[in-house]
């Protein structure tokens, strides 16, 4: 019996798939060809997407070197520039060395001057005493000197009387014609030699020999020490002139090396001047520098997943609270960045992410204006000026912030 109603069972199955059979077959191919398609078109959407990915990617990649290199160059560009000054400091400290070498060679070369002028100085008193001392000599030696020869003459004249009295020979002192060398003669009680021997030709030529000879003797002797007199006074005269010229030159010296040194002095002190300056702006790039190398950028984020990126890498999203800051940090990027304050917590109460409240603002004209209380977060815009370029902004929205350690 089971044997042959699964034969019947068998049949039946069969006629009815007999029946049904091109039907179910056509429509399975459908099915098969419904998910080849379906299947094609994942792989083709998996594909682009995949490619969009690999874009993005590249993208992404190549942004964020354009950034390092930007950044490395900034950075590069500060050190060179504070290796230039460097360059010029060590420059200007040379050329401050040498004046001050020169100055020291001209202030001794000027208190040498001083010296030997006060020594000229003195030199020049003492000649101009010795001078006057030879000038008191000669007059009154030739006060003397007239003085004597009033008295030769006196003296002369009172032998001549003496002479005439007692039958001697006298001459008269000036040269006179015959008249009035006799006329000369009478007033005094005699008149012209007479000659009427051989003896008193001797005797007249004797008187006036030895007369002559006192006369010249004398004359001479007084010559000869008023010449050495005045010979040693113009030797004097010629010594003070040569030390007038010695001190004048020396005075014109010694003005040019004081009006050098006072230049000098000048020169160096604007160069000290100028290597202050030169310090303070080396000072200011190494601060900035250093600063700088603080400071790293996040990738493009939240405002809250901008600072959760710089609290993971041991920094926090920057606190500006000073114009120098604010200058450091807008000359550090070109583009929108957040920075680490926010009125989150309580609106329009500005605070900064380590709880300090904001006291100096680098707002945009009309900032922060809330937005109806959607703009929480702010943003540093560096592409307006620099002390007016914080915007508030949607926290949501994406971009690099800016992480100090």
């Amino acid at each position: 019996m089971m044997g042959l109603e699964d034969i019947y069972e068998n049949a039946k199955r069969k006629d009815i798939q007999n029946k049904t059979g091109p039907q179910t077959q056509s429509h399975a191919q459908d099915e098969d060809k419904d998910q080849k398609r379906s299947g094609s078109r994942c792989l083709v959407l998996m594909t682009v997407s995949l490619w969009l990915i690999c874009v993005l990617l590249l993208v992404f990649i190549i942004l964020q070197n354009i950034t390092i290199t930007a950044e490395r160059d900034l950075i590069k560009s500060y050190k060179n520039t504070v290796e230039e000054f460097n360059q010029t400091i060590n420059s200007l400290q040379g050329n401050y060395t040498d004046l001050m070498i020169e100055k020291h060679q001209l202030q001794n070369n000027f208190s040498f001057i001083s010296h030997k002028k006060l020594e000229l100085e003195t030199r020049v008193k003492d000649v101009t005493a010795e001078k006057d001392q030879l000038q008191r000599s000669v007059e009154f030696l030739s006060q003397k000197k007239l003085e004597l020869e009033t008295k030769v003459t006196s003296l002369s004249e009172e032998l001549k009387e003496e002479a005439s009295k007692q039958g001697w020979f006298f001459m008269s002192n000036e040269l006179k014609s015959w008249s009035d060398s006799r006329k000369y003669c009478r007033d005094r009680g005699a008149d012209l030699v007479i000659i009427n021997s051989e003896e008193k030709q001797n005797i007249t030529i004797t008187a006036e020999r030895d007369l002559i000879k006192s006369y010249k003797n004398t004359v001479e002797e007084f010559n000869q020490t008023i010449n050495s007199l005045q010979g040693n006074y113009t030797d004097l005269m010629n010594e003070k002139h040569q030390l007038q010229n010695n001190f004048s030159s020396l005075s014109q010296k010694k003005l040019e090396l004081e009006t050098r040194v006072k230049d000098l002095t000048a020169e160096k002190d604007q160069l000290q001047r100028n290597v202050d300056v030169l310090n303070q702006k080396k000072l200011e790039l190494e601060t900035g520098v250093t600063s700088l190398s603080s400071f790293f950028m996040s990738e493009e984020r939240s405002w809250s997943e901008s600072r959760q990126y710089c609290k993971d890498h041991g920094a926090d999203l920057v606190i500006i609270k000073s114009e120098k800051k604010q200058r450091n940090i807008s000359s550090f990027t070109k583009e929108r960045v957040w920075i680490g304050l926010s009125d989150i917590h309580q609106e329009g109460n500005m605070k900064w992410v380590d709880n300090s409240p904001l006291n100096l603002g680098f707002w945009l004209k009309g900032e922060p204006n809330g937005q109806g209380g959607n703009e929480d977060c702010i943003e540093l815009m560096p592409s307006h000026p620099v002390l007016n370029n914080w915007n508030d902004f949607l926290c949501s929205e994406k971009r690099k912030g800016i992480c100090e350690k």
